[in-house]
């Protein structure tokens, strides 16, 4: 191998002009630069990747116990980005699960070495039980153990400015709904403000914050609770994101005439705007939940309410990371507490479905705003 790699390098060296991919028809290597056509139109198309879709397949494969599946999806997730090592700590446990010590060693080092810095985790983790006794997973822990600095958190809240993006409706005469958009796990305001295109004509002031917590891996990608295995800094962390969403609509009101204000959560943010619903109702005037999971643990610590928000929710039948029985509990849940609730079911996955997001919205304006609590049975509308 390291003779062909000589020769390589000679006939390279040889060359009396750089190789050009057009001239040559030389295959397109992604290690050899000199191969790539910077003027052929589909060059770049590695940049529409969907890395979210994939790591929500990965994740269905994983649960599903298709492990080398589940080791495909996150070696493509890595092709596009070297740096995501809660990526390569999935593919380690994939490779653990499968009982090959000698990879599960390598990519836990390289996990280790891209950012990876729970050490616990890593002592700790049933996917490598079957592997944590081979001499080549063993030297490999003395090498992380080596590596990994003694550490503990020190959580204190701080302060901090964020920009909200703003979207103005046209018709500024009257007062327009408030709606919040809180965007999903890895997301960012940009990218959710995009629904702009599909709700402009509701006249509609849309306000999208960004997450507070940045993720360690990709670009511009942000988490609203700073988990990381620890329950406790969890749950501070989304009462710090519930005050943070007070002060977002207070300061929404005292610059902006705005009518009911309105809750839309994707995901991550459709746990949250659980949260706001059953926490601070009389904040709201409508909440709609896209793709979240049940509020189970949150409800049990809502405190009594007076008038309650109506609540969406809305689910993809193809959703690969929510189950349908998620949004059939949340209905559960908000009813028992006296909640009105709507259940939208749609064609599609983990998303944001425009049509099902006017017709919640348009759901939430014919409400009315928040209303008398309801008796336990509920009012529960399908579609």
């Amino acid at each position: 191998m390291r003779t062909l790699a000589c020769l390589i390098v000679l006939c390279l060296a040889w060359s009396p002009a750089p190789l050009r991919a057009e001239d040559t028809h030389t295959p397109l290597d992604w290690y050899r630069p000199e191969t790539i056509d910077p003027l052929r139109a589909d060059i770049g198309d590695f940049l529409d990747a969907d890395l979210s879709e994939y790591h929500l397949q990965a994740a269905l494969a994983y649960k599903q116990g298709e492990y080398k599946k589940a080791a495909r999806f996150y070696l493509h997730i890595l092709r596009h980005d070297i740096n995501d090592f809660l990526a390569i700590y999935n593919l380690a446990c994939c490779y653990g699960l499968l009982e090959r010590a000698d990879l599960a060693a390598l990519y836990l080092k390289r996990a280790v070495h891209a950012g990876f810095r729970n050490l616990q985790q890593i002592a700790e983790d049933a996917d490598f039980t079957a592997v944590r006794k081979k001499p080549v997973f063993t030297r490999a822990m003395t090498d992380i153990r080596a590596e990994i600095p003694q550490t503990d958190k020190l959580p204190v809240a701080g302060p901090r400015l964020f920009s909200c993006l703003l979207l103005q409706p046209a018709d500024t005469q009257r007062r327009p709904p408030l709606l919040v958009g809180l965007h999903g796990y890895g997301g960012n305001p940009d990218n959710f403000a995009f629904l702009w295109h599909d709700i402009k004509d509701m006249s509609l002031l849309f306000c999208v914050p960004r997450a507070p917590y940045p993720l360690p891996v990709g670009r511009n990608r942000f988490s609203w609770s700073d988990a990381w295995g620890d329950e406790q800094l969890a749950a501070r962390s989304l009462d710090l994101a519930e005050e943070y969403l007070l002060r977002v609509i207070a300061e929404a009101r005292s610059h902006y005439r705005v009518g009911p204000v309105y809750v839309l959560g994707f995901s991550q943010g459709a746990a949250l705007a659980y949260r706001m619903a059953l926490r601070h109702p009389d904040a709201l005037d409508g909440v709609i939940c896209f793709c979240g999971l049940s509020p189970r643990n949150i409800a049990a610590r809502a405190p009594a309410a007076g008038k309650l928000p109506p609540v969406c929710i809305a689910m993809g039948r193809d959703d690969p990371g929510v189950p349908a029985t998620a949004a059939r509990d949340a209905r559960n849940i908000l009813t028992a507490k006296g909640y009105t609730v709507k259940v939208l079911a749609f064609d599609g996955g983990h998303m944001v479905y425009p049509r099902a997001l006017l017709d919640a919205l348009q759901w939430l304006e014919n409400k009315g705003g928040r209303q008398e609590p309801q008796p336990a049975a509920g009012t529960v509308s399908k579609q």
